[in-house]
């Protein structure tokens, strides 16, 4: 094995690792000046559970709650930021495609 990663180093080989999403994300987002990071989390709070998505939800309230409480609501996403985020998911994807189409010869 170590001839071969030699052999291999020699011709100026490497060894691939996993592709990580969110650096993908976060690698493309930075070309266009977002922080990929912090979006990518934004936009997958909701899929994964994190507490955090409340900062981009919307309450609507749907009656009265216990005395001394504020009330009974639905959390949800909010549209503003759906659209948003989804406009930045769609330029990242898109961005993803043209190099591939670019390594491709495409």
């Amino acid at each position: 094995m170590a001839d071969l990663e030699a052999a291999a180093r020699a011709i100026g080989l490497r060894p691939l690792r996993a592709v990580n999403v969110t650096d993908l994300f976060r690698a493309y987002c930075s070309q266009t000046g977002n922080r990929g990071e912090l979006i990518y989390s934004m936009m997958s709070a909701f899929a994964h559970g994190h507490s955090w998505s409340v900062f981009v939800s919307t309450l609507t309230p749907v009656g009265p709650g216990l005395p001394g409480t504020g009330g009974l609501g639905t959390i949800g996403a909010n549209d503003e930021h759906v659209v948003a985020f989804t406009i930045t998911a769609v330029r990242t994807a898109l961005m993803a495609v043209k190099d591939l189409e670019r390594y491709c010869g495409v």
